[in-house]
């Protein structure tokens, strides 16, 4: 019994070293879950944190991405608009340029009208007549028709007399010649209309 009494003593008291050994992995066995949980609470916390990042950097990819269609349309719209003025600035010059034009046109034929004794001179005025004259059609240069009745879009009536013969409305003399270029006025013929 002695002995056993001696291994119960020696058994019994334990320093406060041994305790503490016992202890320590019990609290470091609690601990672990605390800081599991907050380690996942920070892990969580940063992906909200990536998450609302990813979520603002999308938004600014869609505003630059609407941006740059709304760019590239307001430039394909100004490149279209800046085309059709130059077109458009082209055709009024090529207007103004044989409206001039016609006023040599309207002399060259009331010259060649005229009685000339020099047949070669007449000739040559002919031809120079001739080329002016298609080098303006093939430009798309028209003459008005002043064949049938008054038509106030493309005629000017200066003169309105009674004729007889003629319905009232009727072109009766043309005193200048109308064109039109391209399906577009240019110079209206100025007529002579009956009452």
């Amino acid at each position: 019994m002695a002995k056993e009494k001696k291994k119960t003593a020696d058994a019994a008291p334990e320093t406060a070293a041994e305790t503490r050994e016992k202890a320590a992995p019990a609290e470091e066995t609690a601990k672990k879950p605390v800081k599991a949980e907050k380690k996942l609470a920070e892990t969580e916390k940063k992906l909200n944190e990536a998450e609302q990042k990813l979520s603002e950097s999308e938004k600014k990819l869609a505003d630059v991405t609407d941006s740059l269609l709304r760019l590239r349309a307001d430039f394909d719209n100004y490149r279209k608009r800046n085309a059709k003025l130059r077109t458009d600035s082209l055709e009024e010059g090529k207007a103004a340029v044989i409206a001039e034009m016609l006023k040599t046109l309207d002399n060259f034929e009331r010259a060649l009208n005229t009685d000339c004794a020099d047949e070669g001179f007449q000739s040559g005025m002919r031809m120079i007549f001739n080329m002016m004259q298609s080098s303006l059609l093939g430009m798309g240069l028209e003459e008005i028709d002043t064949s049938g009745a008054f038509d106030p879009n493309f005629h000017e009536a200066v003169i309105r007399e009674a004729a007889e013969g003629k319905e009232s409305g009727s072109i009766v003399a043309v005193l200048q010649k109308g064109y039109t270029l391209n399906g577009k006025v240019i110079r209206a013929a100025m007529v002579k209309v009956a009452e």
